[in-house]
């Protein structure tokens, strides 16, 4: 096992933060940062879920989301009430209705792939004491920081590929933090997926039927610290998702 595939498993078990200096990442390959994704998923999957983005070059990036760290809206994320701040992004992902085993020839065969359009809050932390110091391949080694993932409602009667621009709601500890007008940070969701899908290939077994695939917060990403209650609202699909985290 690669030794920053042992150190992000020893973090998962101890809850204690690596030192970002311990792990020099630009010695870290792209490969590397896969092939630890896989190691570290051999651990701790099965996995649920998948959050997909595109590095500063345009290329798409993806890491599992594993069940133990999936849960439904109105769930206590952490029953202990320990652990570090969490960033609240307020996202759409989409359901698999089967297996993508290889690039669909077209939007339409991308779309027949998908059972449900769903809104859901990604929980972002990472396992890196210094996450700021770190390059990208460690972070997608540390499964691109994700933390936590809260499925919330299913958006009925939508095209997916029309979802980039919205209205939101969010709410936190009875604050109202946004309401009104935003778009996807990554750009409009479906195209991201799309892009994932071309590039997955067998990656820890690839999308499979049943999985979630997120694909970049309309939210942005602020921390708040654990214990505190989350109420998002997409309102003109007529959605909601809602934790304390």
């Amino acid at each position: 096992m690669h030794a920053v595939s042992q150190a992000y498993c020893e973090s998962r078990k101890s809850a204690e933060l690596i030192a970002v200096e311990n792990y020099p990442s630009e010695a870290l390959s792209r490969d590397e940062a896969f092939q630890i994704q896989e190691e570290v998923a051999g651990e701790f999957g099965p996995v649920a879920a998948w959050k997909v983005a595109f590095d500063p070059e345009g290329t798409s990036i993806y890491a599992p989301i594993f069940k133990s760290d999936v849960k439904e809206s109105g769930a206590t994320f952490f029953e202990n009430g320990a652990g570090i701040p969490l960033g609240i992004e307020v996202e759409l992902a989409f359901e698999l209705a089967k297996d993508i085993t290889e690039a669909p020839a077209s939007d339409e065969e991308l779309k027949a792939s998908i059972s449900r359009v769903l809104m859901v809050i990604e929980l972002v932390g990472s396992r890196l004491a210094d996450p700021a110091a770190a390059d990208l391949n460690l972070k997608i080694a540390d499964n691109l920081t994700n933390m936590g993932f809260i499925i919330g409602d299913e958006v009925k009667n939508v095209d997916p590929a029309a979802l980039e621009e919205q209205t939101l709601k969010l709410v936190i500890d009875g604050k109202t933090i946004i309401d009104g007008a935003t778009k996807c940070g990554t750009g409009n969701p479906f195209n991201v997926f799309k892009a994932a899908a071309a590039k997955i290939g067998g990656h820890i077994g690839g999308f499979k039927a049943g999985q979630i695939v997120t694909c970049g917060t309309f939210s942005g990403c602020t921390f708040y610290p654990v214990g505190s209650k989350v109420e998002a609202e997409f309102p003109v699909l007529g959605t909601k998702v809602s934790a304390v985290i």
